[in-house]
């Protein structure tokens, strides 16, 4: 049977990075609910959303939910690279800076792989797949860049920049491990 995986991006968010508690502005929103109207057609009875668990991530995956009318299943720290923030200081191109450190080996201790960061995603997404048809998982642009990149199931995806506030990619795919 044949799945849909879409990747959406929080909407936007306060600029204070230092305060990881901070919600949606009211741009963030307006955002949020354009793309639910973008993946409405898409949505099925067997369609839930998985998200990150932290405030920004979870108001976006209860604005789709109310949107859609979809559940959201438990909130999963899963969507985030663990010791990305020290990356965030290359405004430039952060995720740039964390595949070409990935790639070299010379990663921050206690900052995942490109490699640990795929096979957590994908074995926090793949239970859930074998129970809907169609999930939509919410998340932040480095966690979800890396899989777009990186993961097989988005192999086909084209994708160059860094997923913009409320942005999504979605792929199919035919069998779940």
């Amino acid at each position: 049977m044949t799945k849909r995986i879409f990747l959406i991006r929080h909407g936007e968010t306060l600029s204070n990075k230092s305060d990881p508690a901070r919600g949606l502005t009211p741009k963030g929103i307006s955002q949020v609910e354009n793309a639910a109207k973008r993946i409405r057609k898409f949505v099925t009875p067997k369609t839930a959303i998985l998200c990150g668990n932290t405030n920004r991530t979870i108001q976006t995956a209860r604005l789709l939910s109310n949107s859609l009318n979809i559940p959201i299943l438990k909130h999963k720290p899963l969507l985030q690279i663990k010791g990305f923030s020290e990356f965030s200081q290359n405004k430039t191109n952060p995720i740039q800076s964390f595949i070409n450190l990935s790639k070299s080996e010379m990663l921050p201790t206690g900052t995942e792989t490109i490699i640990q960061i795929l096979n957590r995603f994908e074995k926090g997404v793949s239970p859930r797949l074998k129970e809907h048809d169609c999930l939509i998982v919410v998340g932040h642009g480095g966690m979800l860049d890396i899989v777009i990149r990186f993961h097989h199931w988005f192999k086909n995806i084209y994708h160059k920049n860094w997923l913009k506030y409320s942005q999504f990619k979605c792929t199919t795919i035919k069998s779940v491990r």
